[in-house]
């Protein structure tokens, strides 16, 4: 919830910017533009910012998520998961959580838009929660949980409130 707070206290003139330290492995805020390997420019629809309800969002569905980590999470095998899963945790798992059943990248990132809605974020959305969930079925470290969750809810909130996103193609600071 603090973490959305302070993303959402940083729009200016309706723009969020976002800069971070990213490779194959991993995605780090950076700590300021100059640091960052990329710089993400989002146009926030500032009528959807509820950084309350948003929070409240993620909160619920990271309480789902680690119900479902405990019933088998990611690998649950679609036709039995309503029963595995009862109702309710079903409908969480089929939005955020099961795999995509494309093979291509461009045909995973249109069903996940169809998912989620077609939002700028929408595939981040599945792909962080998806990240999640594997990490409470590890029995990752706390740190590692809060990062996830981290991540989790910057997906969530922006594939709410932003209308595009812009990185110029462009990379700042250290270069791939």
């Amino acid at each position: 919830a603090k973490y959305l707070e302070v993303m959402f206290a940083n729009i200016e003139n309706g723009t969020l910017r976002i800069a971070k330290e990213e490779d194959e492995l991993r995605s780090d805020l950076a700590e300021s533009d100059g640091s960052a390997t990329c710089i993400y420019d989002y146009k926030i629809d500032m009528a959807r910012v509820d950084a309350k309800a948003i929070a409240e969002d993620v909160e619920a569905l990271i309480a789902d998520f680690k119900k479902i980590a405990e019933r088998g999470g990611i690998d649950i095998p679609a036709k039995g998961a309503k029963i595995i899963l009862g109702e309710s945790l079903f409908k969480v798992w089929e939005k955020y959580v099961r795999r995509a059943a494309s093979k291509s990248e461009e045909d995973i990132i249109a069903e996940y838009a169809a998912r989620i809605g077609g939002k700028v974020c929408a595939a981040n959305v599945v792909n962080r929660a998806q990240r999640l969930v594997r990490a409470f079925e590890l029995g990752a470290p706390e740190c590692v949980v809060l990062n996830e969750e981290r991540c989790f809810a910057e997906a969530f909130a922006l594939n709410i409130c932003a209308d595009e996103v812009k990185t110029g193609g462009y990379y700042v600071g250290h270069r791939r």
